[in-house]
């Protein structure tokens, strides 16, 4: 699969982007009056509010996985139940699920490709 171009720099005259391979670095300079429009990747902003769903999502699930393992293990002896260490665990269970729904809260952002530039007129076709 070929590597996509990316912005490298721009100046008055041409937009230069780069493109890496496993075999090569290319450049390709594009003259201004050449280029119809740039589009970007728009990426949101870290989230509070997905944070702390993730967070609150994280935990009850933690709670939920803790509740059904004290409340369904079986009790094979009487130094051999697992429900028992679901109960004593549920803190670090509940604390595992909510750090990992915040940490899941964090690095989800949104994004969605926007145009960046657009050229003022379409290239006429005459030649």
């Amino acid at each position: 699969a070929e590597a996509a171009w990316q912005f490298e720099h721009a100046s008055a005259d041409t937009l230069t982007l780069r493109r890496r391979t496993q075999e090569s670095d290319e450049l390709l300079s594009v003259p201004w009056s050449k280029t119809l429009r740039i589009d970007t990747i728009v990426v949101a902003p870290r989230s509070a509010r997905r944070i702390l769903v993730g967070t609150a999502v994280g935990g009850l699930v933690g709670f939920a996985v803790s509740y059904v393992g004290a409340t369904r293990g079986r009790c094979h002896a009487e130094l051999s139940c697992p429900g028992v260490a679901f109960a004593i665990l549920m803190p670090e269970i509940v604390g595992t699920g909510a750090l990992i729904g915040g940490i899941a809260g964090y690095a989800n952002r949104p994004w969605h490709w926007s145009t960046a530039w657009h050229a003022p007129a379409a290239p006429s076709t005459d030649h």
